[in-house]
């Protein structure tokens, strides 16, 4: 039959179902050898060179009444998997057949089959192989073969330990375990691929509880049941334990699936992690963190709880509570979490001479003080005192701290610097890798700190914690530093040299006399912290050196590791854009280089020259690109020049807010120093138009609904404000600048960040007072902002200009007298008053033509009107500009018109008060009556009296009986504090109360 498959297109036209009878009589053959090992290997065979042939067969062919011959794959793969089920693992032995129980070769072909139906890109039919009982019985194959003996030294000892034949079931039985892992891997990465609901992520989460916890979990969620999970009936039934292999390898796979929880948790606002699951793997976690067996540490597995703890802090830790909505998910959990971290940071002793070093307990170390980094920056640690006592876990001893100057070629101080075994049974390959965490957590909680990543409380700690031995310390950091970057770069060279089979070799290094005396984890370590530790070694160093005289010894000591940690430093900036380098562009390792950058290229100039100073700078342009905006539209504008054509820009595009506001950062110190450091002022506002006519050419308002957008334009903003200030004018560019910001002013006004309007004001004014814009142009900008209601950019483009203001004033008024738009109404009245109070010259033709609409609008505010919500405050407005009035008048020596003005103004108030009342003493209940009205109103009256005594009598000698008396009471009233004069009323006496 296999022989005829190639042929089968022969006879096609006279039976369109031949494939299906093929595979029918398959199944036959085996079914009645009752799976017979011989016979199912070649029922294999069989469908093998079915599926090659697949192609010369049409899809009509292939089916009968909907049944897929790939189904009787399935159908012989899922009899071989239950026929190998032990009666420990299902319970059910009845099911198991004789003819094919030692047949291995048949379960890792079965298991082999499944994983290429898995791995195929039908959905159907792995949605069929999920909801099927196949994972159930690959699961068990599983657990049973992490159960087998494996002689992995068996050649050297073939007929003294073991028979050849038990050596080939070991052999044997290894592939098994390998094709079964191989398998549940591709299951798990499959299911996670291209996921658009939570319900894949949430199945491998409960399985993990369920197979770590081995307790029911009906209680987790009423959305989502077991009865809708997978493998949830099957792992419920057991009774026994899992092996530790098998949790240790869904640990991983838990953690893994938080990882895309993190997706949703982004994309999904409204949507609330599951408490009781999120707890019962914290608990989980922390337990496996700290797993014994016989009084023996199990550093492998509590190796994987870590990792799972790491993950779920990491996720979750900005997630708020669903029970409160206020308070951190993870702060209930925070005091089960410090053991777990504090007991793997004990898991490394230096201090103890007799310690014996245990496998893996290095690994174990490195992972806690992975966790306390996360936890110290996402400032879960809010207590000092265990603060403290985790800082001090973590800080290198003194012994291993080197302290020595950078070794020449030819200076035997490079021997100085090798790290020596403490002992002769130490593991010699990871004794480096407890000292390389030590140093990178050192260095990259102080790196945090400095970039403000946490509370200053915890940045406190930290700097307090870490002042001992800042020499040693910062020196250790850079060698480490220094042999990280040589190991990065070899294997670089390594990976390009595809066909080089030789060994990895490293020439030189500072630590260690062979890269081959390095373990993966160690020379990965090295790797991973080279970037913080050569930030916070050059950044501490370099403020050791200006505490320092220049011909003191520890002065020439430090000099000597700055140009080393400039290079590594370089190098690993430029690896972001280098997509061959196996470089992770995030805040840890990304942020710290730019700013340092910034440090060099604006305090320590000479160290750089200037073209790499503007090539770092093109590049900084690259990294703060607006979010939100085509590729066709930053590559029409934003060109690079020669000097960075080498470099892959778009590796930087999703960078984190935090790296491109560091790069925002270090573009403003650039531009501000750009006359010092002879930095191209051209090529500065070359970059800075370029990114502005980006954003013009879009939709600047969508644009500008991105805080980070916001962020971005405001820092641009301040660079071109610092190159606008600086000595070289450009009065073109200044033009450009002006009508850029008064085009898009409306939209940076309304925008979230209320630093941006600032700033474009204060490009605005200085345009202005620098005379480049013509009169003309002023006044028709000043009125344009006018009649769009910008009054502040509009004080600003009016500068004092009387011809200016007296062509707004019908402006003004629209907006005083607009009782739709509160906001403009407000703005203009402020804006008044600023005017009014800043500049005296301008005060006379305001108060004539707008004064009578101030009393009219002060009238029909308080007399509710005009109903804003914001009504008390636009009259506390008015009586500002009043009192500006009032005063105004006084400067006058006829005291005729002082009397007429304040006649008409006590009028107003005589109204206001008696439509809202005064506080405590006369209450009205009229629609929208505020006793605060009639307050305000009462004090102009009493700092009339006080201020102009006379004038003040003259006028009330003039108002109206009736007026008067409303205003004695208002002034007399305001004088005591409106106390409530009201005679108290007396208790009456009760006869009765009294007893005989």
């Amino acid at each position: 039959m296999k022989y005829i498959v190639p042929r089968l297109y022969l006879i096609q036209p006279d039976d369109r179902t031949v494939a299906y009878r093929f595979s029918s009589m398959v199944m036959s053959m085996v079914s009645a050898s009752k799976f017979h090992a011989s016979v199912v290997r070649e029922s294999f065979d069989f469908f093998d060179c079915l599926s090659i042939h697949n192609i010369s067969l049409e899809g009509r062919f292939q089916t009968i009444t909907g049944t897929d011959p790939r189904l009787s794959v399935l159908a012989i793969s899922a009899n071989i998997c239950e026929s190998q089920r032990t009666p420990v693992v299902s319970m059910r032995s009845s099911l198991l057949t004789l003819n094919c129980k030692m047949s291995i070769s048949c379960q890792i072909l079965a298991v082999m089959a499944i994983r290429s139906f898995i791995e195929l890109s039908d959905e159907p039919m792995f949605q069929a192989i999920k909801s099927s009982t196949l994972l159930c019985q690959l699961f068990d194959i599983y657990e049973e073969a992490l159960g087998q003996r494996f002689f992995f030294r068996s050649p050297y000892f073939q007929g003294f330990a073991s028979s050849f034949q038990a050596e080939l079931y070991a052999k044997d039985s290894y592939t098994l375990l390998h094709e079964v892992r191989h398998t549940i891997r591709s299951l798990f990465l499959r299911d996670m691929q291209n996921i658009k609901t939570l319900t894949s992520v949430l199945d491998w989460l409960l399985l993990s509880k369920t197979v770590l916890n081995t307790e029911s979990s009906n209680d987790i969620d009423s959305e989502i049941t077991w009865e809708e999970t997978f493998l949830s009936d099957h792992f419920r039934q057991r009774d026994n334990y899992f092996r530790w292999q098998f949790r240790y390898d869904v640990i991983t796979y838990a953690s893994e699936a938080l990882e895309n929880l993190h997706v949703f948790l982004k994309d999904c606002d409204s949507y609330q992690v599951p408490h009781p699951l999120i707890a019962s793997l914290i608990s989980t976690a922390c337990t496996v963190s700290t797993a014994t067996y016989d009084q023996s540490e199990l550093f492998t597995y509590q190796k994987v709880g870590l990792d799972l703890l790491l993950s779920i802090i990491s996720v979750l830790s900005q997630v708020s509570d669903p029970a409160t909505n206020c308070t951190e998910l993870l702060d209930p959990y925070i005091s089960q979490m410090l053991p777990a971290v504090k007991h793997a940071l004990s898991s490394f002793a230096d201090d103890l001479e007799d310690a014996i070093e245990a496998e893996g307990a290095n690994e174990v170390y490195l992972s806690g003080c992975s966790c306390l980094k996360v936890l110290i920056r996402q400032d879960l640690l809010q207590d000092s005192s265990a603060l403290k006592r985790l800082l001090k876990a973590v800080f290198p001893s003194n012994t291993s701290l080197l302290l020595c100057p950078y070794p020449n070629p030819g200076n035997d101080g490079l021997h100085r610097l090798r790290v020596k075994p403490s002992s002769f049974i130490e593991n010699r390959t990871s004794n480096l890798l407890c000292l390389v965490g030590s140093l990178w957590t050192v260095s990259n909680l102080h790196i945090t700190a400095e970039m403000g990543f946490v509370s200053e409380k915890t940045s406190d700690v930290i700097r307090r914690e870490f002042m001992d031995d800042e020499l040693a310390l910062s020196i250790s950091c850079a060698a480490v530093a220094i042999d990280g970057c040589r190991i990065k770069g070899a294997i670089q060279r390594k990976k390009m040299n595809e066909n080089d089979e030789s060994p990895l070799e490293l020439k030189s290094s500072l630590l260690f006399s062979s890269i081959k005396d390095l373990d993966a984890s160690t020379k990965e370590a090295m790797k991973m912290c080279c970037s913080s530790t050569a930030c916070f070694a050059f950044m501490t160093i370099l403020r050791l050196m200006r505490q320092e005289r220049e011909d003191s010894p520890n002065h020439q000591l430090l000099t000597s590791w700055i140009s080393p940690l400039i290079h590594v430093i370089l190098a690993e900036f430029y690896s972001h854009f280098d997509k061959s380098y196996e470089s992770i562009s995030n805040v840890e390792t990304f942020s710290p280089c730019i700013l340092v950058l910034r440090v060099i290229s604006t305090e320590c100039v000479d160290l750089l020259e200037v073209d790499e100073i503007e090539r770092i700078l093109q590049l900084m342009f690259h990294i703060v690109e607006f979010r939100g905006i085509s590729n066709q539209q930053t590559n029409d504008h934003n060109v690079c020049n020669d000097e960075t054509n080498d470099f892959d820009v778009t590796l930087v595009k999703h960078l984190s807010c935090e790296t491109k506001l560091q790069a925002c950062a270090f573009i403003e110190a650039i531009c501000k120093a750009a006359q010092e450091n002879n930095v191209d002022e051209s090529l500065l506002w070359k970059r800075l138009l370029k990114s502005l006519l980006t954003i013009q050419e879009s939709s600047l308002s969508s644009i500008l609904d991105d805080p980070l957008n916001v962020k971005i334009l405001n820092s641009m903003l301040l660079s071109a404000l610092s190159l606008l200030q600086g000595s070289q004018r450009f009065p073109s560019i200044t033009k450009c600048m002006l009508m850029f910001l008064l085009n898009n002013q409306e939209l940076i006004t309304n925008a979230k960040d209320s630093s941006l309007k600032s700033t474009s004001n204060d490009i605005i004014r200085f345009c202005i007072t620098a005379d480049i814009v013509s009169d003309e142009h002023r006044t028709e900008y000043s009125l344009l902002m006018a009649q769009s209601g910008n009054w502040e950019t509009w004080q600003i483009l009016v500068n004092n200009n009387l011809d200016i203001v007296s062509k707004s004033l019908g402006y003004f008024e629209d907006a005083i007298y607009n009782d739709t738009n509160e906001s403009l109404s407000l703005s203009a009245l402020d804006t008044i008053l600023l005017i009014t109070q800043d500049n005296s010259g301008l005060a006379p033709m305001i108060f004539g033509s707008l004064g009578p609409i101030i009393l009219e609008v002060f009238q029909l505010h308080g007399t509710f009107h005009i109903r804003y919500d914001r009504r008390t405050m636009a009259c506390a407005t008015c009586i500002k500009i009043i009192i500006a009035m009032f005063q105004h008048t006084l400067k006058s020596e006829n005291v005729a018109k002082q009397v007429a003005f304040l006649h008409l103004v006590f009028e107003v108030l005589t109204e206001i008060i008696s439509y809202n009342g005064l506080p405590n003493i006369d209450q009205k209940s009229n629609p929208g009556s505020d006793p605060a009205l009639g307050r305000i109103s009462a004090q102009f009256c009493t700092h009339v009296l006080r201020s102009s005594p006379t004038i003040f009598k003259e006028c009330m000698a003039t108002l109206d009986g009736e007026i008067r008396g409303i205003l004695e009471t208002a002034v007399r009233a305001d004088m005591t504090g409106y106390e409530n004069r009201s005679a108290p009323v007396k208790k009456k006496l009760n006869l009765k109360a009294f007893q005989k």
